[in-house]
């Protein structure tokens, strides 16, 4: 239902659906606020090779290394997405 939403909210407003669809270097990843993966932009799949199918539903935490998520970054950046609005990392 919220990957329902979001695209449904893509092709509602114009300046999101550019800015998501035609961004070159800024590799956008879309969950929900627990983290699973609900979209990614194409300059994700460019930058990282995954395909929108093998990540949609999947918690962000299959994109780090097991010793990243034992050190519970995954959560760690959940958490900062939903206090701050945005993360940055070098993962």
């Amino acid at each position: 239902m919220i990957v329902e939403l979001f695209e449904k909210e893509l092709q509602a407003n114009a300046l999101l659906r550019s800015l998501y669809q035609n961004s070159k270097v800024n590799a956008i990843m879309v969950t929900d606020l627990d983290g699973y993966i609900l979209h990614i932009n194409e300059s994700f799949q460019f930058h990282y090779g995954y395909h929108l199918a093998e990540l949609q539903g999947k918690h962000g935490r299959v994109l780090f290394t097991e010793a990243d998520q034992a050190k519970l970054l995954p959560e760690t950046e959940v958490q900062r997405v939903n206090e701050q609005g945005f993360c940055r990392d070098r993962n």
